[in-house]
């Protein structure tokens, strides 16, 4: 496992190599622990740079100097933002029709690149975007061995627990997924077992894996099977079909169409790993379409994360029924 201060240099070089120079300069003076805490940089014509850490949000002066207020005469120029595009697409940014209807591109490193600007319609559906405006990168960091005091508890049997992950936005879920998806395919998750599980990984938003052209940016394991950039309903049928999968990954469940798949993989009796937008399970409740799931009993487990001593703080890990089990950091 890197260091953190390996990572953050990775991190460092990642991110300085797309952004605009004065904003780079700021990321080389940053020293490594306030580094480790930046979680996006907001990028909007006309307004000044913004950069959001797990401890806060500052702007950047026309001097390169963090304030904990918007400044008057530090805007970004179009031609600033267009050239953090150009490096992000290679120079061929239209060539990303797919990825602009999506609204992100997946960059070296797990990172992403959200964006916004003058949506194109066909009927009422988005084509593409056009005269973009903002960008939000969002950084990406990968914490192999995070799961490792939850593995023992998310066994029934000799069976992964079909599991749900629920936290608000930037608590870590998507993080902790990643590396139980590692663990269960290397084996780690039950170690007396000769080999791992094979997972189907159904990354629609491609944050999970990370795939830059074919080549997944995190360790996912040696026997995880990557569908990018795919809806659930239509993914978790395909990995079934054509991968036969022991367990099937997915990140931010939330509609319909989603349950609906995840009932397809419960019919195969594979088990699933999944994370959801909510508190808790009483907010979770207030949400009609997964309310049904927890109805059902549909999950074995739930895994609650906050913020509240950091980012992946584990607040409590329950049953289908709720009741909190016992599990020991290790």
């Amino acid at each position: 496992m890197a260091s953190q201060k390996t990572l953050t240099e990775q991190i460092r070089s990642q991110l300085s190599i797309l952004l605009p120079n004065q904003v780079a300069r700021v990321l080389d003076r940053l020293p490594d622990p306030k580094l480790a805490l930046l979680q996006e940089v907001r990028l909007r014509v006309g307004r000044p740079v913004a950069l959001r850490f797990a401890d806060g949000e500052w702007f950047l002066s026309s001097s390169g100097a963090l304030l904990a207020h918007p400044p008057d005469n530090a805007a970004l120029s179009k031609a600033e933002l267009e050239m953090v595009l150009d490096r992000a697409s290679r120079s061929s940014l239209y060539a990303y029709e797919e990825e602009l209807r999506r609204g992100y591109l997946t960059l070296p490193g797990g990172h992403r690149l959200g964006l916004v600007g003058r949506a194109v319609l066909q009927g009422e559906s988005l084509v593409t975007q056009r005269d973009l405006e903002g960008a939000n990168l969002r950084v990406a960091r990968e914490i192999v061995g995070c799961s490792r005091p939850l593995l023992a508890s998310l066994m029934v049997g000799e069976l992964p627990a079909t599991t749900l992950l629920l936290s608000p936005p930037g608590a870590g879920k998507t993080t902790l997924l990643r590396d139980l998806v590692r663990a269960f395919s290397t084996g780690e998750s039950v170690p007396q077992q000769t080999g791992g599980y094979q997972v189907g990984l159904c990354d629609e938003r491609s944050e999970v894996a990370g795939l830059v052209e074919g080549i997944p940016q995190f360790d996912v394991g040696p026997r995880t099977d990557i569908l990018d950039g795919c809806p659930k309903r239509e993914g978790i049928p395909l990995l079934l079909r054509a991968m036969g999968p022991q367990v099937i990954a997915c990140d931010e469940i939330g509609g319909a169409d989603d349950v609906e798949a995840l009932q397809e993989a419960a019919r195969a009796g594979v088990s699933v790993f999944a994370t959801a937008h909510a508190r808790d399970l009483v907010q979770l409740r207030q949400r009609p379409a997964l309310r049904s799931l927890i109805e059902e009993r549909y999950f074995d487990r739930y895994i609650v994360l906050s913020c509240r001593r950091g980012v992946g703080t584990i607040e409590n890990i329950t049953d289908a029924e709720g009741h909190p089990l016992v599990w020991t950091m290790r």
